[in-house]
This record gives structure tokens, sequence and C-alpha cells, in this order.
């Protein structure tokens, strides 16, 4: 893989973590910095996202988008959200990803019907459990957080069994 589409990538998974809510513009800026040794004459949108912090979140968002892939293949949702099996995120931030991760998995099934496609299709099952821990049923939240957990870990066994959704 050459550096375009390496950075490329890179680009697509922090803005796809940044819209999860777990990148933190910080770590835009420090992926920029180090991107921007890479090359001669770097693209501006490096330049702009070494400092992400003071552009904020939505800037950052779209300036990601234009170094990356547009619109992201269930592949690359599921090599992202499967960085996150094993990682103790709390109730609220695996509702957030459920959340983020159901606007992704009805378009990208449709397009392309593959065992990524097929999985993240999986993934709507996911909020349901979240309407029904919002709705004050009993156990539905612990529920929703193991169905989300068991997720990201069949998220992360794809990836290992595709090299990274590569």
């Amino acid at each position: 893989m050459n550096h375009d589409d390496l950075m490329a990538r890179e680009a697509l998974d922090l803005r796809l973590r940044l819209e999860f809510g777990l990148a933190s513009l910080e770590e835009i800026e420090l992926w920029a910095d180090a991107w921007l040794l890479a090359f001669d004459k770097p693209r501006d949108e490096l330049v702009d996202l070494a400092f992400a912090q003071r552009m904020g979140p939505d800037t950052s968002f779209t300036l990601l988008r234009t170094l990356g892939v547009a619109e992201p293949q269930p592949a690359d949702i599921l090599r992202v959200v499967g960085q996150f099996a094993g990682a103790g995120l709390s109730a609220p931030q695996l509702e957030k990803l459920a959340r983020h991760v159901q606007r992704w998995a009805l378009p990208a099934s449709e397009v392309e019907d593959s065992p990524a496609g097929r999985l993240l299709l999986e993934s709507l099952n996911l909020v349901d459990a979240f309407y029904l821990a919002d709705a004050g049923h009993w156990g539905a939240l612990d529920k929703a957080c193991a169905l989300t957990r068991r997720f990201l870990d069949e998220a992360r066994l794809f990836n290992a069994a595709t090299r990274g959704g590569a």
C-alpha cells in the first residue's frame, strides 16, 4: 500500500471514529503531524488538521473526508468498530456506537451483499435493544450492552479473518 492509499485509509478510520465519538481532536492533530513529515509537499488538508482542536469536530470531519474515502464500505466500518472489542466502553459509549453503526448498516448492506454487509446488517438489532432500555424494560440495558459487545467481538474476528477488512 503506498503512502497516499495508507493515508486515505487512516483518514477514513479517524473520520468514522470521530463520528462514533471514539476519537479526539488531539488524536487527529497528532495523526496529521505525523503525516506532515511523510510528504515533501503535504496536502493543505493535512496542514489544517494539525490545528483540529481550533477548527472543531465539524471542520475536522470534512477535512478527513476529503483525504479519505467518501463512502465507507461495510468492511471499513467493521475494521473501525472491531478495534473497540474488549475496550471497556461504557453503556452510553456503546449506545452511541450502535446508533452510528446503524446509520451505515442498511445502505452499506444493500450495496454490498457480502459477509461484511451481512454482519453489518446484524447491527440493526443493537439499536432496538437500546430502545427497550430507554423504555425502561428491566435488564434491557445490560442486554443491549452485551449484544453490542458481542457485535464488536464479531467485527474483530471478521477483521482478523480478512486481515483488517482490506
